[in-house]
């Protein structure tokens, strides 16, 4: 299983970095386009995705309305996107099989740390 997850990391990685940018080197495309090609390496079904996608905009707004909420402490919004991480996680593991669950965990574990950083 180990290897299994080892080489679909490689395998995504090598899929996702070799694709060309199209016009002006894909700049602004966005993580919708990023995310629909890493759906189709993970094998996700259109009927699971019908299903995924409704979870994952509920999600989103919240995680939205929360940073856009500069009164809640910054501790507390903390916490409150990880349950909402955490909650998403358990609706997605219900839609997904295992593998396709390792595979897109795998994916999100190579991208930690990658993020903006803190900004002043």
């Amino acid at each position: 299983m180990k290897k299994l997850i080892l080489l679909a990391t490689i395998f995504v990685g090598l899929g996702v970095n070799a694709q060309t940018g199209g016009p002006g080197g894909g700049r602004g495309m966005g993580p919708r386009m990023n995310m629909d090609s890493l759906y189709k390496v993970w094998n996700i079904t259109d009927e699971q995705l019908a299903k995924l996608k409704p979870a994952q905009e509920a999600q989103r707004a919240a995680m939205q309305k929360l940073r856009e909420d500069q009164d809640t402490p910054r501790e507390e919004r903390m916490e409150k996107m990880k349950a909402i991480n955490e909650d998403f996680l358990k609706k997605r593991n219900q839609i997904i099989t295992k593998e396709q669950a390792a595979l897109w965990d795998a994916y999100l574990e190579s991208r930690r740390g990658q993020g903006r950083g803190q900004r002043n």
